[in-house]
């Protein structure tokens, strides 16, 4: 039986780990550090603040996941949770939903993915986000 990469205790005392799989995120693992102030591949270096961690008073619940264009968080209170898109499906930030890349604007980190996603041999897709935009 294979056991989750969890099992191991990769994060360090304290702190907590959660399994997350996608094709674009060299591990199987996130790491939530130091009482969910952060998150990263590990607790050592590298992490980013946790965005669920807010002072305004109608806070995010989605936000993008940044080590990988194929997953997002999805906050609890403070608790961040990452959450892996369907294959095939990237996370679309302005409309906060896994989307197919030819329908998503992307910038920054997701630059490169049209390239890496080329360079994938995904089947078909049959998770599509279907939207019905009113005409103007």
């Amino acid at each position: 039986t294979q056991l989750s990469s969890c099992a191991t205790n990769p994060c360090g005392p304290g702190n907590i780990c959660q399994t997350v799989k996608t094709g674009d995120y060299n591990q199987d693992y996130v790491c939530v550090c130091n009482e969910n102030q952060s998150y990263g591949p590990s607790c050592g270096q590298n992490t980013v603040p946790n965005p669920c961690l807010t002072t305004t008073t109608m806070p995010e619940q989605y936000h993008p996941f940044q080590f990988s264009a194929q997953a997002f968080i999805q906050c609890n209170g403070d608790l961040l949770y990452v959450q892996p898109c369907a294959p095939g499906l990237i996370w679309n930030k302005e409309e906060k939903v896994c989307d197919r890349l030819e329908t998503t604007s992307y910038e920054g980190a997701y630059a490169n993915y049209e390239q890496k996603l080329s360079s994938n041999n995904f089947g078909p897709i049959f998770a599509d986000r279907i939207s019905v935009k009113p005409q103007v």
